[in-house]
């Protein structure tokens, strides 16, 4: 983490549901984790707006999603034998 912050001295925070699971690793690697029961793991409305002030500001038409992972719905009907593929 801190090669990707350009070598500055900086001290990390974790937080979300991937943090508290990940706890031992994250502080292995000295990266703090907030405490479990922590409103900073929770997702909140201004975090969201502070996010879409930077955002570029596009046309409504050229929103797109932006999956991370399969649906689940493809990976259902992967286990149920069907070999469709509903993603792009």
């Amino acid at each position: 983490m801190q090669e990707a912050a350009g070598g500055a001295e900086l001290r990390w925070l974790a937080v979300g549901d991937g943090a508290v699971r990940f706890r031992e690793e994250l502080e292995a690697g000295a990266i703090r984790t907030a405490a479990d029961s922590s409103p900073l793991h929770l997702v909140s409305a201004g975090a969201i707006c502070e996010l879409g002030i930077g955002a570029m500001a596009v046309a409504v038409q050229e929103i797109l999603p932006d999956y991370r992972r399969r649906p689940d719905a493809e990976l259902a009907l992967e286990v149920a034998g069907t070999v469709r593929t509903l993603s792009r």
